[in-house]
């Protein structure tokens, strides 16, 4: 028996590696994530990005490995803007230098998030 369906890819895995390329291409090009709307998606693909082009290791202390493993990495952005996805302004850090820096989580409260004080001023909601 003869399957009539055309294969544009001879698996999923084939096809999620041509997505990526073409992904990383276009933004290569254009300097943002086309196709990508929402910030923690932006956050997550950068991730990726930058685990591809600038290694598994931490931009700060520079360690590889933790315990005979990948040292787990997370994404940090310098200014604590979070809405800020510049390259020039994420890097990839350890848990123990994340949690050293000035952007820790409530150490960054009320920094990167004017937009929405503005908006709460003008009456309007979230």
């Amino acid at each position: 028996m003869v399957d009539k369906r055309k294969r544009k890819y001879c698996s999923n895995k084939c096809q999620r590696k041509y997505d990526w390329d073409y992904k990383k291409k276009k933004f290569e090009e254009n300097g943002f994530w086309e196709g990508v709307n929402c910030n923690i998606a932006i956050s997550q693909v950068s991730k990726r990005y930058l685990l591809e082009i600038r290694g598994v290791q931490c931009e700060i202390c520079k360690i590889k490995e933790w315990c005979g493993n990948p040292v787990p990495l997370v994404l940090d952005h310098i200014d604590g803007n979070s809405e800020n996805n510049d390259l020039t302004n994420l890097r990839l850090v350890c848990g123990n230098c994340d949690m050293q820096l000035p952007t820790y989580k409530s150490k960054n409260r009320g920094k990167g998030r004017a937009y929405r004080r503005k908006r709460y001023a003008e009456g309007k909601s979230y």
